[in-house]
């Protein structure tokens, strides 16, 4: 399983990227896996846009273990769709609006934490990958 160098200029709703983010306190970019539900939303309090979705994975460490709860989260997103599957890359494709997908996952993001908006300005300065799921191939061949 490798990632794949993408652009931003590809990314969508539904895909699986990853790409090295600083936080807010500043520090150190870390590595970061993120389902898009939305790739440029402008904040509400000013003209910043902002990149909404779901964190799957920080330096390599999953925010979700288990593969059930992943398969889930990404029924409750839409449907999976295959992108590569010899490298376990797939893309989900986002059903509904956003608010209705946050309702959908809403006890998923309570229980877990997983819903993030990064600064889509400071995002885009650093590549971008197609990021293969962490999950077992047998149980992704199931869904797909």
């Amino acid at each position: 399983m490798i990632k794949r160098p993408y652009t931003w200029a590809k990314v969508e709703r539904g895909d699986i990227i990853s790409f090295r983010y600083t936080g807010p306190k500043g520090g150190r970019a870390v590595k970061r896996s993120v389902i898009v539900l939305e790739k440029k939303l402008k904040h509400l309090q000013s003209k910043n846009l902002l990149l909404h979705g779901y964190q799957l994975d920080v330096r390599n460490i999953r925010t979700i273990r288990s593969d059930n709860v992943l398969i889930d989260l990404f029924e409750k997103i839409g449907t999976a769709q295959e992108v590569d599957k010899n490298n376990n890359i797939i893309k989900i494709l986002v059903e509904g609006k956003s608010p209705a997908v946050y309702q959908r996952t809403a006890q998923l993001i309570k229980r877990y934490g997983i819903y993030r908006t990064y600064y889509y300005e400071k995002v885009s300065r650093n590549q971008v990958f197609l990021e293969p799921v962490k999950i077992d191939p047998k149980v992704l061949d199931a869904i797909l």
